[in-house]
């Protein structure tokens, strides 16, 4: 059974690490700022530069993402990301391993696990995290499935090393580590339970907010400031609630299956009323909490009394079982399904090719849909960014500008009139005075470099 467990993880991650990487050159990554900057903090570390990046906290990582120091040396030495891809989704995958081993114990049966090993790498909601990008929140799936397995085996010391690694790649899962307090009260436990939890977690937000970001970064954390977290109450808004059902659709009745599921829930059910900047990735432990609630809830169903007789039961719900979820995967209306289809389309191709031209060595300014692509050197700037989280910069301040003058191919909240910007740029090219001159151009693409002469001067 380990084998065939093996073998599935090994073509879930051979197939996502090519849907990445499809992605990554089809240009079509949902979040490219995200990934770029990722991408960009990887290679500036091994590079002498720890968790360096310019594209969205112009200084350094404005997150607690030290999982991306620990890549460095393999993303230096291959200078490729689809070793960063391939080790991104591989990681996702062996969140199957503590879902087989719950269901094994709880179902009491080995083919319940890989069953149910099978359908948490088929889960849709699995696949929008892991074609996200880099985000490291996906990374903590496999770790806090395996300390809930811990929780439950009363095996202390591996949950706290679940937990402890877990909270050094996010802070975003203190939440759901809070909440092991609450379990552990409830269950009964000794105090260590309840209060290393919360231990940890608080000391994660502080030291992430207070100390990591300020250090690497050189400024104080802006999130605290931009999600102005409990300054607002969205009580009767559709808004706070809709990125439960992007993950639970109409399955969010599982989420009662079980006290465990739902203790674990509580954060996510109640934290989109009171903050107002939240995502749909914000939500990712709502994947982690179905499956703890489909296993306890078949456990319940297994050992009514009114079913022990019931020949072949345990394999007939496997059928039922499967066979609903699939159900669920492929056709309710409310549950988040990413993009599985990635061309090159020609403007791609144009891209391509013009970014061929741009040394590795040189800093560039770009559109956004650009930035995964180009994220491999000291400083990449997004063109007409207003606004940065850190640092003021000049985002023409660089060697060579990749632009399309027709619009920005990912429309973003922090441009600052894209298109009027472009114009006045190209009018100042092609008049002289713009310290940059047109080198080339495919399709809509334009690409600049600037002027020997003038480096330096804007």
């Amino acid at each position: 059974m380990r084998y065939i467990l093996v073998l599935i993880i090994a073509v879930y991650t051979a197939l996502f690490s090519w849907l990445c990487y499809a992605q990554f050159q089809g240009l079509t990554n949902p979040y490219p700022q995200d990934l770029a900057a990722q991408s960009q903090e990887c290679w500036n570390t091994w590079h002498g530069r720890f968790l360096q990046q310019t594209i969205l906290y112009v200084g350094g990582a404005h997150p607690l993402y030290l999982i991306f120091a620990l890549f460095a040396p393999i993303y230096g030495v291959t200078n490729n990301i689809f070793v960063l891809l391939f080790l991104y989704s591989l990681i996702a995958a062996l969140g199957a391993i503590p879902v087989y081993l719950l269901a094994r114990d709880n179902l009491e049966s080995r083919n319940w696990g890989l069953l149910l090993a099978v359908l948490y790498l088929a889960y849709p909601g699995l696949h929008y995290l892991n074609l996200l990008g880099l985000k490291t929140e996906v990374l903590t799936l496999p770790l806090l499935l395996s300390a809930f397995y811990f929780w439950q085996r009363r095996n202390l010391s591996s949950f706290l090393t679940s937990v402890l690694i877990a909270s050094m790649m996010t802070e975003l899962v203190c939440f759901f580590v809070m909440m092991f307090a609450l379990l552990s009260w409830f269950d009964g436990r000794d105090k260590g339970w309840i209060k290393l939890p919360v231990l940890i977690a608080m000391a994660t937000l502080v030291i992430t907010h207070l100390v990591f970001v300020p250090l690497i970064s050189g400024n104080f954390s802006s999130d605290i400031e931009r999600n102005k977290f409990f300054r607002y109450f969205n009580l009767f808004s559709w808004y706070p609630y809709q990125h439960i059902f992007d993950f639970l659709g109409t399955a969010i009745i599982l989420v009662i299956a079980s006290w465990e599921s739902l203790f674990l829930a509580v954060p996510y059910l109640s934290l989109g009323i009171f903050t107002k900047v939240i995502h749909t990735h914000h939500y990712f432990p709502l994947t982690i909490i179905l499956f703890i609630a489909l296993i306890f809830g078949l456990k319940r169903i297994l050992k009514l009394d009114a079913l022990r007789n019931v020949t072949f039961l345990s394999q007939k719900m496997m059928v039922i079982t499967a066979g609903a979820l699939i159900l669920f995967y492929v056709f309710d209306p409310l549950l988040v399904r990413p993009g599985y289809y990635h061309p090159m389309r020609k403007t791609v191709c144009d891209a391509w090719s013009l970014m061929q031209h741009i040394p590795q060595t040189a800093s560039v300014t770009c559109d956004p849909i650009l930035l995964p692509a180009l994220s491999r050197r000291e400083r990449l700037h997004e063109f007409s960014r207003k606004e940065y989280c850190g640092k003021k910069i000049n985002y023409l301040d660089v060697d060579y500008i990749l632009i399309d003058p027709l619009r920005p191919h990912r429309e973003s909240g922090r441009h600052d009139k894209y298109r009027e910007n472009v114009q006045r740029l190209l009018e100042q090219t092609r008049q002289g005075s713009s310290g940059f001159e047109i080198v080339d151009t495919r399709g809509d693409w334009v690409l600049l470099q600037r002027k020997r002469s003038t480096k330096g001067n804007i």
